[in-house]
């Protein structure tokens, strides 16, 4: 026999009263529902790409150099994902950019041609070189040594899916109470 039903309004108070949001977790905990849904989204980020896209974008901020921590390249990510450029620019040791490319005058001491740490070591701003990590690239590879900054918005159609799944798995444990007007 199934556990009874969360009663919770048609149109909830927001953010939901703690009690409420506990006695959901609950309920999803429970059920193994938090499972279906993390299944769920994961199979659809994979089937989508999404997740080597940021894998991508992870690896051309460290070897530009715009990135040297992983809070940092984090937080870069974590904008881009949510459609704000990242971190504003100055800010948390991001560096400036001009027109798409990363600024020449950056004091690092290290001149054109050279291999700089986590950076295009061949100077022209260009996609071939060696890093600093030993690896080989070409702008051919999918933007990991391209300029081209790799797109890392949730497509669509995970939002779609995990909005359909979220919501057949609620639905087995939330009962809506439709409010009559007085």
């Amino acid at each position: 026999m199934s556990a009874p039903k969360i009663s919770i309004p048609q149109t909830p108070p927001s953010p939901l009263p703690p009690a409420l949001r506990n006695s959901i977790n609950s309920a999803l905990l429970t059920t193994g529902s938090i499972h279906t849904i993390h299944n769920a989204l994961l199979h659809q980020c994979q089937a989508s790409g999404w997740l080597e896209a940021v894998r991508k974008r992870a690896l051309q901020l460290f070897r530009s150099g715009e990135c040297t921590s992983f809070a940092e390249c984090m937080g870069v990510v974590m904008g881009e994902v949510k459609g704000s450029e990242g971190r504003r620019r100055g800010e948390a040791g991001v560096k400036e950019e001009k027109g798409g490319k990363e600024d020449d005058d950056d004091d690092s001491g290290v001149g054109k041609g050279a291999v700089k740490v986590n950076g295009n070591g061949n100077g022209d701003g260009g996609g071939g070189g060696l890093h600093a990590n030993g690896v080989n690239s070409t702008a051919a590879e999918g933007g990991e040594g391209s300029d081209e900054k790799v797109n890392v918005r949730l497509p669509g159609t995970v939002v779609v899916e995990g909005v359909k799944i979220v919501r057949e798995v609620l639905q087995e444990i939330v009962d809506i109470v439709v409010e009559e007007e007085a």
